[in-house]
């Protein structure tokens, strides 16, 4: 059987608006003793712009945004680079430059207004996923196949991207980036032996980037001693097992939305990084399931809207996202069951952040925008 792309539709928006109210109830749930309704109303505004996006995408047509995708992806990468000499010149001189919000050491956030921040390394991961899409989908397999038409030129405004929010200071992001250009290339058809390569220089710059910051070794000696009583070696697990216990202490279907003890003091980033430690904690194993049911079906919705598509942009375009946003979900779900390291990856539609939310919905756009184009060709097959 084979599902119409309106069918497609209306499943996919179904899931998105299940994780996004998932998302909602848990944030309230979390943050009303200390904030009231604050960052629900925050979060609710980033939403609505969320869908404001989808709408504006969806009715630009594919062509359009594949002719301006180099120039999308310039002017993040120059968004980058201004927060990466940031966070040089602060490293070395404690200067802050203009409209940089700093946390934690790190200047990644950049100051909309007096109270509003946007983490422009977010949208790196959309802006991506449009280029090289776009610049796949005007290839032939010849000229994929070719060293430079199908590797080099690709790689080179990929690879600076990636250098620029690493030098904002996020390598979770940028792993996460890496991930789509590989996989982009992977699904494009570029040879083999190029993509090896990459991520063999992939890894030994991630290695580096670990060895090189403080921070990041106790993060993955933590992981790894995560389970040992030897106190000879100095680790702080004190996240990661709050989280483990919320999880474990919320049964089968949880404690109930608001009932939740560990989620105020005991669980830091409750509200963003850890918020499915939350859930886990309130509405048990039936709610972490079916938060992983909906990604699941998220990919496999993107999958068969991309099977559908009548071009090759098209095709890459889901396929890249649905594979691309599950992946990034259970990264998160790994680290908060202590499957992975400690780092900052969201989990899509359901952490707080406006920065997120919107990724995620420029994402959603670009595949209600295919899946719009198939059920345009299908009615045109219909009255012929």
């Amino acid at each position: 059987m084979n599902p119409s792309s309106r069918l497609l539709t209306t499943l996919f928006l179904v899931i998105n608006l299940t994780l996004t109210a998932m998302g909602l109830l848990t944030i309230y749930s979390t943050t009303y003793a200390i904030a009231s309704n604050r960052f629900l109303f925050l979060q609710a505004v980033w939403c609505i712009l969320g869908v404001i996006a989808i709408g504006t995408l969806v009715l630009i047509p594919l062509e359009v945004l594949a002719k301006w995708s180099r120039w999308i992806l310039l002017a993040t990468i120059l968004v980058l680079a201004y927060l990466a000499f940031a966070n040089l010149l602060n490293g070395l001189t404690k200067i802050q430059m203009p409209l940089v919000t700093i946390r934690g050491g790190a200047c990644r956030w950049l100051n909309i207004g007096s109270k509003i921040t946007l983490q422009p390394s977010e949208f790196a991961k959309f802006g991506l996923i449009l280029y090289l899409c776009s610049y796949y989908g005007s290839l032939t397999r010849e000229q994929i196949s070719h060293w430079k038409e199908g590797f080099f030129q690709p790689l080179i405004p990929a690879a600076i991207t990636l250098a620029m929010i690493l030098g904002g200071r996020s390598l979770s992001v940028t792993l996460l980036c890496a991930i789509i250009t590989g996989l982009t290339m992977y699904i494009s058809g570029v040879r083999l032996k190029c993509l090896l390569i990459t991520v063999l220089a992939g890894i030994l710059l991630a290695g580096t980037a670990i060895a090189l910051t403080p921070y990041r070794r106790q993060r993955i000696k933590n992981y790894f001693h995560k389970n040992e009583k030897d106190t000879t070696v100095k680790t702080n697990n004190y996240q990661l097992d709050s989280a483990v216990c919320a999880m474990g202490s919320g049964g089968m279907t949880g404690l109930g939305l608001g009932r939740g003890r560990l989620k105020h003091k005991d669980i830091p980033e409750a509200r963003t990084d850890f918020i499915f430690a939350v859930i886990g904690e309130e509405a048990g194993f039936a709610g972490m399931f079916l938060g992983i049911i909906c990604y699941l079906a998220f990919g496999a919705i993107c999958i068969l809207i991309g099977r559908k598509a009548h071009d090759k942009t098209g095709m890459l375009i889901c396929y890249v996202i649905g594979i691309v946003i599950p992946a990034q979900a259970f990264v998160n779900l790994s680290v908060v069951s202590g499957l992975a390291p400690t780092t900052g990856v969201t989990a899509p539609l359901v952490s707080y952040g406006g920065s997120s939310v919107l990724s995620v919905a420029l994402c959603i756009g670009l595949v209600l925008n295919v899946c719009r184009r198939n059920s345009i060709e299908e009615q045109k097959l219909f009255q012929e």
